[in-house]
């Protein structure tokens, strides 16, 4: 029989224990039987709102929420329309109904993780309160601080068809703008078999910047020298750095050019 503990502190304990969290259980080791050292999480109390955060300006986003429930729902939708719009690419209305947030994140390998890093969202752990890429292992995902998204913000997942593809690569940017100069800049790549992670040089080297004959190829050129990824049976690492470098500056031209900035 599954464990389903009924608050944090036994989950924790459990985890600690060797048991991994579950909720959606749309995604499983490959062999593992469906009760193979599986925590069930999903009816753990208060992780599943979407509620206004202390700050009075971010949402806080309960780790059970799932992805097809935070897509739809009208706050998210006024304040994130860029996450709201990655939450359709991912994969299908059935996986999406039962997917929680806290299980995308935890997996490592979601969509969400970039996004969330770009957009300097924290995350409310059993640990305390981290970056959105530093979940350690075993510690129990509580909820999301997501912050309203400023004028120019995007984010992009590449795959290999149209609806319900594994991921080639997602990348998400934040910045503010201010007379066509870059004032702070986020950049973050990952999803599939890169890990998330932020895009240093490259925000180094657009903050500060005068974009009007911003030299968009040196910037390509960072990105596919900064992103760390590997090569697996579908797509080299060296493709996946040139999609990342293509997708980041073709839609910074976009963006500057609708007048964003």
């Amino acid at each position: 029989m599954i464990p389903a503990p009924s608050t944090l502190a036994e989950a924790v304990a459990l985890s600690q224990a060797g048991g991994n969290y579950a909720a959606g259980r749309t995604v499983l080791r490959p062999g593992a039987a469906p009760d193979d050292n599986l925590i069930d999480i999903s009816r753990l109390p208060g992780l599943d709102g979407i509620d206004e955060a202390a700050d009075g300006g971010s949402l806080r986003i309960g780790a059970l929420v799932t992805l097809e429930r935070l897509r739809r729902d009208p706050r998210v939708t006024a304040r994130n329309p860029a996450l709201v719009a990655l939450l359709g690419l991912v994969a299908g209305l059935g996986v999406r109904t039962l997917a929680t947030v806290g299980g995308n994140i935890g997996w490592g390998a979601g969509d969400l993780v970039p996004f969330l890093l770009a957009h300097d969202a924290r995350l409310e752990t059993s640990e305390g309160v981290l970056d959105a890429d530093s979940l350690p292992a075993g510690a129990l995902l509580v909820a999301v601080r997501l912050p309203p998204q400023p004028p120019m913000s995007f984010v992009e997942k590449a795959g290999y068809r149209a609806a319900f593809s594994p991921t080639l690569i997602t990348v998400a940017l934040c910045a503010e703008v201010l007379k066509r100069r870059v004032t702070s800049i986020r950049i973050a790549a990952g999803g599939g078999v890169t890990r998330p992670q932020r895009l240093g040089r490259a925000e180094a080297q657009l903050t500060g910047s005068a974009l009007d004959g911003f030299d968009w190829q040196c910037l390509a050129d960072t990105i596919e020298d900064e992103l760390d990824t590997v090569s697996d049976a579908l797509a080299s690492a060296a493709h996946r750095r040139r999609v990342a470098a293509r997708l980041i500056t073709g839609r910074l031209v976009e963006e500057l050019a609708r007048g964003a900035a």
